[in-house]
């Protein structure tokens, strides 16, 4: 039985069969760097989602009409925290989120 799930066990199963002197299979701390510098656990059922997979959701994120405001930042920092991105970055994105969401609708989304 594996901790290890989806994409992550793939990696490992590939560095098992290509390269069994690589150090995270001797060393603890090489294997718990290798992985968490690829991979992250973000929900409390344990699904494992990578880096990559949350930036790509960040970056197709959109304020919809229907949604509250405080609801829709909640949401995005949540994305945000997953991605590990610089403030600069989020605001940009933050700021595209929103203006796409109003300039199709010529709405402004639902306060509070």
């Amino acid at each position: 039985m594996s901790y290890l799930q989806s994409i992550a066990l793939d990696h490992y199963t590939a560095i098992l069969c290509f390269n069994l002197s690589h150090p995270l299979f001797t060393n603890w701390q090489a294997f718990i760097n290798k992985f968490s510098s690829k991979f992250r656990v973000y929900d409390i059922v344990g699904v494992y989602d990578t880096v990559a997979e949350a930036e790509k959701k960040l970056v197709s994120f959109r304020m919809s009409i229907d949604k509250h405001f405080t609801i829709f930042v909640v949401q995005f920092e949540k994305k945000a925290y997953k991605t590990e991105w610089n403030y600069n970055a989020l605001k940009f994105l933050l700021s595209k989120a929103l203006s796409k969401s109003t300039s199709a609708t010529g709405k402004t989304p639902l306060p509070c």
